[in-house]
């Protein structure tokens, strides 16, 4: 059987010390910014409703603008251009998105 959250928190090495909100479903996907200021986030979608990409910064772990929209099925890999300017995202629709 899979593990309880309870028993997963009382013997991970790396405890939760802060939830990253958004998303309807299972994170799938996550990256962070090469400056470390950014996380960039997907989860488990079936629609195009879910395939988003979401950005928190990490100082204060609120979204920064608006969900990156353009997939309609599951982000599978997310990526940030070495001077953050850029995100990449490939998805279960087969195809890529580069973001500005």
């Amino acid at each position: 059987r899979r593990p309880f959250e309870g028993e997963l928190a009382s013997v991970t090495l790396w405890p939760e010390v802060e939830k990253v909100f958004g998303h309807g479903y299972e994170s799938i996907a996550l990256a962070t910014s090469s400056s470390r200021q950014y996380i960039a986030s997907a989860c488990k979608a079936l629609s195009p409703e879910h395939a988003v990409v979401r950005i928190h910064d990490t100082t204060t772990y609120q979204p920064v603008g608006e969900p990156l929209t353009g997939h309609s099925l599951t982000v599978t890999q997310i990526a940030f251009s070495p001077d953050d300017q850029l995100i990449l995202t490939v998805s279960r629709d087969r195809s890529w998105r580069l973001y500005q």
